[in-house]
Parts: structure tokens; C-alpha cells; sequence
């Protein structure tokens, strides 16, 4: 009985979490339909604070990921991250962390303000607290980065790309790198430092056509081109397009027909312009034709076709005023003023002033409209002087001095807007050019000492090589005296075994003997040039065997042994010798002093003593005269 009734009780608990369950996954399906800011889900919310508190996280973190695009959303979204933190689990915690940086980043790019700061203070919570593989590691620091731009803090903000980058390279992460590189040249041209940008740009352009990553190819091509043109590199631009199906690159680049017609136009080709401009107002998205009949205007200009200007101009007027696209108590557009303003000089050059002062009088209300956009202000301080211009040209001169004075006023707006971005700029420069020496500097030691440390082993490899060498060479001439001994040993022993058996000869001993006949026999020795290579021509060998042989069965060099022939030969002599140093010379010595010296070697006397012991051996007169 007990057993059912705990049978029974299992299976009510169950059931009660099944239903549980089920219900928390329709709660969380109807959130997910439901927007953000209804006041249904808020009374869905309500609901989830009576679930469990790891359900709870799992809930607000599934509505935190969710992609909002109304400011208020996301700042909800952050609220209920921050409500799920105290709920959570460090594991949880960790997801909620990332998920509140990824909203952070939202956040600040809609306008909020102060969130880069707390977006920073999370990523570093989490590179201190929790541990990240690479690619988490990775993704935070590229947030970081990205808070630390918003913020300007750029000398902050390109050692960490740089660190990223060098661990994307030591890993082989192209993609990752490219990336690296282009974060780089991006903050290089929010410096308007245009031309390195451009650099690591192509740097960056490089690396993805060698590895053939073509979405990364168009990501860095869209801003080079951008770039060069901003540059002036118009011929540049063309040649990238050239190289490019252009009808493809202007769905990602939508500038592209006008900006390769504006390349055209300055480098003095205006048809081919034409072209593209055509191409443009094909592909318009609005098809409204102004733009297309402004820019055409503008080719005509160039041209100094004043008729063809007069046409396109009455074009874009007639359908300004069909679609009532005018400002208010504006007769034309504010983007027709500096055609205008080109076509009224080109008149005043014609000689057609009338002309060209209905055109200047006509845009004079757009030179002073209250827009202060900073590409406006260039374009009204050019019209505005060239106006002033046509008034002192036709000696209006209270006018052109009215004109000139609100001309300069403009231009110092706009001259301390340049100034103060410029020196903001500037300073960013040089604290990104002091980073950037120094990372070259660092890289530029770390390949010196790379090398250094290649020379070394090098070095010691080579060192062991030939210590190895001549550890071997040592002991194969170890061995070889070894064997060398062994041999003479043998030799030696079965001479004292068996000393009356006649052995037969060995080939050193023929060879020896054959020497030794040719010496003695010639008398070979007699001749102060003999040598070693000669004698063993002679005896059909060489001269390494024969000194070898020599060696073995006299125990002498062959110096040595010549010379004794040589002593005996001078002993035989001596006695009937009036001159010794001539008699050295017969014997074959080079000089009497190595003939005495040899002599007292061998005999234990010198010449002139050996010849006052036996002068009257064979001599028949005891009176001979000595000469030495």
C-alpha cells in the first residue's frame, strides 16, 4: 500500500512539472510575439517573476537578444539584464555580461549617452573575472575598441588592435586580420590622416586577393575607392572601376556611376562622363532626373555650352515645380546654386550680362538660407564670390562689398569649424603616429632579435657539425694506429716464434727492397735531388706507400735513411779528402752544415775530427792539407 501511494505521489509531481513546464514555454513563445513596449508584455512579465530564477534568466536573456530598433526597447532590454544579474548563476552571469555589451554598443549608436563607459567597464569585468576562450577574448576587445572610438580615446584604442592584430597573425586568422587592418585604416581617416588609411587599406586589399576571400576583397575595395577619390586620385578610381563589372560594384558602392562621371570630368573627358551619368539615371532608385540633369549641366559647363546648360537647368525647374519640391520662398532648389552660379560667370565671360544677372539675382535667396552643412557653406562662399565678382565686374560696388562682407563671415564659421576639427585631428595624428613608430620600432626589434636568435643557432649547429667531424676524424686515426700496432705486434710476435722459418715477403718489404736497390745500386743517394715523389716514380708507386713502407721496415723517415747512405758513402771518402766541403757536396748534401750535423748524428763525431782519427788509413802521404 505504501508503495502506490508513493507511486501515486511521484507521478502528481510529474504532472505538475510538465505543466510547469509547458506553461513557461507558451509564456515565453507569447513574449516573443509580442513588441517590446506593449502593455501586454508587461503583464506577461509579471508572470515571469513568479518561474524559477534560472527560467527567469533564460527568459530575459532570450528578450535581451532580440534585434530592437526603437531606443526605448533597448533601454528595456538593459533593465531586464540587470534584473536578471541578481538572479543569475556565474555561469549566467557571463552571457548576461557579453549580451549587456552587445546592447551597450546599441545604445550608444542610437544616442545614449555615457553607455560607452559602462560598456567599457563591462568588458573589462569580463576579461578580469571570467575566463574567455580566444574568440570570446577576441570579440570583447573589438567592442572595447569600438566604446573607446566613440569616445575619441584613439591612443587607447589602436595598441589593443594592434596586439589583436599580431595574435590574429601568429594564429593565421586572415579574415580576422583583414578585419584588424581595416579597423586600423578606419581610425586613420576619422583622423583624416586620408593617406595612410588609404595605405593599410590596400595593405588590407592585398591580403584578401592573395588568399582569394572575395566579401573581403569588397570590403576594403568600397573604401579605397572612396578614399582615392576624396584624395583627388581620380585616375586611380578609374582604374580600380576599370578592372571591376561596374553594373555589379554600384549595388554596394551607390556613388559609383557619379563618381567615376565626376573622375571623367576632371580629367577633361566629358563625354565619357556623360555616359556614366546616363548609367546613374538609369539604375536611380528615385528616377526623379534632378540629380541626372545637375550633373549634365555641370559637363556643359566644362564645355562652356551655355545653351545646353539653359536646357538642363529649365528641365530641373519644370519638374521641381510639377512635384512642389522647392523650399519655402525658394524659386529653385538649394543643390541648383552652384550650377547657377557657374553657368551666370560663364554668361558674364559670353559678355551676356543681363543674362548673367537675372541668373545671379535669381539664386541670391539661396547664398542666404540659414542651412549651415559644411558642404553648403563651401558651396555659398564659392557662389557668393562669384557673385561678387559679376557686381564689381558691372561696378556695383556697394553690392559686391555686402556680398564680400557676408561671404567673409561665412568663410570664418567655416574656417574655425575646419580649424577646430583639424586641430582635434592633428592631435590625434600624433598620438597615433607616437603609437604607430613605436609598434614599428617594437616589430622592427622583435625581427632583429628573431634573427639574431636564427644566426645563433646556426652558429651552434655549425660548431657542433664540426666538432662532431673532428671527433670522428680523431678516432679513425685512433683507430688506425691501433691497428697499426696490432699489426707490427703480429708482426713482431710470429718473428720471435718462429725466427728460422722463412717467411714470405710482404709487398712493403718488396718495395723496400726494390728501393733500396735502385738507391744503393745507382747510388741514387749521391744526388741532391733526389726526393721522395722521384724515387717512388721510379719504383712504379707513390709516394705515400713508399714513405710508408720506408717507415715500417727502417724505422726512418726517408730523409733519414737517404742521408745514412749519404754518411757511409763519406766515411769511405773521408780519409783520401782534401776538401770536406766539397766532398759533402759529392756525397749529396746541399751545405756542409747538414752534412757535419748528419754526420755527428750518426758517427758521434764531426768530419774534421772523424778525419784526424783515420787521415792515414788509406792515405800514402800523412801530409795532406786539410781545407774545410
Amino acid at each position: 500500500m505504501k508503495v502506490f501511494f508513493l507511486f501515486l505521489i511521484c507521478l502528481l509531481c510529474l504532472n505538475c512539472t510538465n505543466r510547469r513546464q509547458e506553461k513557461t514555454i507558451q509564456l515565453n513563445n507569447d513574449l516573443t510575439s509580442l513588441p517590446i513596449l506593449s502593455a501586454a508584455f508587461d503583464s506577461l512579465l509579471q508572470q515571469v517573476k513568479i518561474l524559477p530564477s534560472h527560467q527567469q534568466v533564460e527568459i530575459y536573456l532570450k528578450i535581451a537578444s532580440r534585434e530592437e530598433l526603437e531606443p526605448e526597447g533597448i533601454k528595456k532590454q538593459a533593465e531586464l539584464l540587470t534584473k536578471s544579474l541578481v538572479l543569475a548563476s556565474n555561469k549566467e552571469k557571463k552571457k548576461i555580461l557579453q549580451q549587456s555589451i552587445i546592447i551597450c554598443r546599441n545604445m550608444d549608436q542610437m544616442g545614449f549617452t555615457s553607455v560607452a563607459l559602462v560598456g567599457l567597464k563591462l568588458c573589462e569585468e569580463l576579461e578580469k573575472n571570467y575566463s574567455l576562450s580566444d574568440r570570446e577574448r577576441w570579440e570583447i576587445q573589438r567592442l572595447k575598441i569600438t566604446f573607446l572610438n566613440y569616445q575619441e580615446r584613439y591612443k587607447e584604442s589602436l595598441p589593443i588592435l594592434y596586439a589583436l592584430l599580431e595574435e590574429h597573425r601568429q594564429a593565421r586568422k586572415m579574415i580576422a586580420m583583414i578585419e584588424d587592418l581595416c579597423a586600423i585604416a578606419n581610425l586613420f581617416t576619422r583622423l583624416e590622416n586620408l593617406e595612410e588609411g588609404l595605405k593599410v587599406y590596400k595593405d588590407a586589399y592585398q591580403l584578401a586577393l592573395n588568399n582569394k576571400l572575395s566579401k573581403q576583397q569588397i570590403l576594403c575595395l568600397v573604401p579605397i575607392i572612396n578614399i582615392s577619390y576624396d584624395l583627388k586620385l581620380y585616375e586611380d578610381v578609374i582604374n580600380i572601376y576599370a578592372g571591376m563589372n561596374i553594373d555589379s560594384v554600384a549595388l554596394f558602392i551607390p556613388s559609383t556611376y557619379q563618381m567615376l562621371a565626376k573622375s571623367y570630368l576632371l580629367l577633361q573627358k566629358p563625354d565619357s562622363a556623360r555616359f556614366y551619368l546616363a548609367k546613374m539615371n538609369e539604375k536611380s532608385k528615385r528616377n526623379d532626373g534632378l540629380l541626372y540633369y545637375c550633373k549634365m549641366a555641370e559637363t556643359f559647363i566644362f564645355e562652356n555650352k551655355e545653351d545646353s546648360v539653359a536646357l538642363y537647368l529649365n528641365k530641373i525647374r519644370a519638374k521641381v515645380q510639377s512635384k512642389d519640391l522647392l523650399h519655402q520662398g525658394y524659386s529653385l532648389p538649394l543643390y541648383i546654386m552652384p550650377i547657377c552660379a557657374s553657368y551666370g560667370s560663364l554668361l558674364q565671360k559670353n559678355g551676356k550680362i543681363k543674362q548673367a544677372g537675372e541668373i545671379f539675382r535669381m539664386i541670391e535667396p539661396l547664398m542666404k538660407d540659414t542651412i549651415r552643412k559644411s558642404i553648403w557653406l563651401e558651396q555659398k562662399i564659392e557662389a557668393l564670390y562669384k557673385y561678387s565678382s559679376f557686381c564689381h565686374f558691372t561696378k556695383q560696388y556697394a553690392k559686391a562689398t555686402e556680398l564680400l562682407m557676408y561671404r567673409d563671415s561665412i568663410l570664418k564659421v567655416y574656417n574655425d569649424s575646419k580649424e577646430l576639427q583639424a586641430s582635434k585631428s592633428w592631435i590625434g595624428r600624433y598620438e597615433i603616429q607616437e603609437l604607430n613608430y613605436a609598434y614599428n620600432k617594437k616589430q622592427d626589434q622583435l625581427y632583429v632579435s628573431q634573427r639574431i636568435s636564427a644566426i645563433s643557432w646556426i652558429f651552434i649547429i655549425f660548431l657542433i657539425a664540426i666538432i662532431g667531424i673532428g671527433k670522428y676524424i680523431y678516432n679513425q686515426k685512433d683507430k688506425k694506429i691501433a691497428l697499426l700496432e696490432k699489426q707490427l705486434a703480429d708482426y713482431f710476435t710470429q718473428q720471435e716464434i718462429s725466427p728460422n722459418e722463412q717467411e714470405p715477403l710482404t709487398p712493403q718489404e718488396k718495395l723496400y727492397n726494390k728501393a733500396e736497390r735502385r738507391v744503393k745500386g745507382e747510388k741514387l743517394y749521391l744526388s741532391s735531388g733526389l726526393t721522395l715523389a722521384k724515387l717512388a716514380t721510379m719504383v712504379d708507386s707513390n709516394r705515400s706507400s713508399l714513405s710508408a713502407c720506408i717507415n715500417q721496415c727502417t724505422g726512418r723517415n726517408f730523409n733519414q735513411w737517404i742521408n745514412d747512405f749519404r754518411i757511409e758513402e763519406a766515411k769511405k771518402l773521408i780519409p783520401s779528402s782534401s776538401n770536406l766541403s766539397e766532398l759533402s757536396e759529392r756525397v749529396g748534401f746541399t751545405s756542409y752544415n747538414s752534412f757535419s750535423s748528419n754526420f755527428k748524428e750518426r758517427v758521434g763525431s764531426t768530419p774534421k775530427e772523424y778525419l784526424r782519427m783515420h787521415k792515414y788509413d788509406d792515405s800514402p802521404n800523412p801530409d795532406v792539407d786539410i781545407c774545410i
